[in-house]
């Protein structure tokens, strides 16, 4: 005897439903919470840029060296009001070794609690928060004529590129929200791998902070930098050169020999601007020492360019020379570096307050030199 279909009406309804139907449509139901949902897509999407970025910061925190300010100097500078009165106090931050290791364990352990798919609702909370302090940072970098915004380590990427691909980044985490009844990735087969992945992770950050934070190698499998007789420290294979103008006043200005007008700064008396493409600070005190060489008859004024270059070079309109440092070496500074040299030997190093006010110094401390 054959069998036929069992057939069964819903309530109030007087169509007939198969009950193969209906077991068909509750495997497809009980299928879809295992598939990744938007919210999934968008979250291991920025966990992985999360850790990209991360890996490129500890890459150039390990071989090379962090000019910026050191955490207790930045706290005392805040305790001081210098944050309120010195706008490059915020750019300082942004820039000093101690918050740059603490960008980048952030990045590392949120970036793993990201591919573990952990509490999606204050993960999205979180991450939204992160990627609109992320747009803030990159746009203000970009509104301060930054040539990098310094997200990938040593990978130069406009900082408006970056205040895009993070707006883009907060718009997809507002528009896709985990689901209230979706369950999380971590739940499944997937689930204790990825704890053990986010173990791992916070092994890892403890041991980045404390390899960091020790310095680290000046140049992975290299040799730590070593003292060098005027210009600062250099690697031995002279690639490498961390410039320190307050060594220099007293002694023969080394750079003359490594810049394309060098043999112009060995006679008379010169206030020489180092400067990088980009650097809002160098652009802001440039005009100054245009202005000043016009009008100045005993102190010629140079501006020099640290590479990567951009589009300056010859003699400025007001009769400034402009000259290059040599691409042949690595050469890093906190620009912008201005120091006054008299016959081929430096006298003095502006002080900070004193660089966007050379005429100032020109009267009150070169007469004390």
């Amino acid at each position: 005897m054959t069998s036929s279909p069992r057939m069964e009406h819903s309530a109030g309804v007087g169509s007939p439903v198969v009950a193969s139907d209906i077991s068909t449509a509750s495997v497809l139901t009980s299928a879809r919470p295992g598939w990744l949902s938007a919210y999934d897509l968008v979250r291991i999407a920025l966990a992985l840029l999360l850790l990209t970025a991360a890996v490129l910061k500890s890459h150039q925190l390990l071989t090379e060296p962090v000019l910026g300010k050191g955490l207790w100097d930045l706290l005392t500078e805040a305790a001081l009001g210098k944050s309120a009165v010195d706008g490059r106090w915020l750019k300082g931050v942004l820039e000093s070794r101690w918050v740059l290791i603490g960008v980048v364990e952030f990045e590392v352990l949120f970036g793993f609690w990201l591919l573990g798919g952990f509490h999606p609702r204050p993960t999205w909370w979180i991450t939204l928060l992160c990627f609109v302090a992320f747009s803030a940072v990159s746009l203000y970098k970009g509104l301060s004529g930054e040539a990098s915004c310094g997200c990938f380590g040593r990978v130069q990427v406009n900082p408006w590129y970056t205040f895009t691909l993070d707006a883009a980044a907060t718009l997809a985490i507002l528009f896709f929200p985990p689901s209230r009844s979706g369950r999380r990735l971590a739940r499944g087969a997937l689930g204790v791998p990825l704890r053990f992945a986010v173990m791992g992770a916070v092994l890892v950050a403890v041991v980045l902070l404390v390899w960091l934070a020790l310095g680290g190698p000046r140049v992975v499998g290299g040799p730590r930098a070593s003292p060098m007789n005027s210009l600062g420290d250099v690697t031995s294979d002279g690639k490498l050169v961390i410039l320190k103008p307050e060594t220099w006043p007293g002694k023969p200005f080394a750079l003359i020999e490594h810049i394309d007008v060098g043999n112009r700064l060995a006679e008379g008396q010169w206030l020489v601007l180092l400067y990088h493409h980009g650097c809002h600070d160098c652009e802001r005190a440039i005009p100054i020492y245009e202005d000043l060489a016009g009008r100045s008859t005993t102190t010629k004024v140079a501006l020099i360019e640290m590479p990567p270059y951009g589009n300056r070079g010859g003699h400025g309109p007001s009769g400034c020379v402009n000259g290059r440092l040599s691409d042949k070496r690595d050469w890093f500074a906190t620009t912008p570096v201005v120091v006054l040299v008299r016959e081929g030997k430096v006298l003095a190093e502006l002080a900070k307050e004193y660089v966007e006010r050379p005429e100032e110094f020109l009267t009150t401390q070169l007469p004390r030199l």
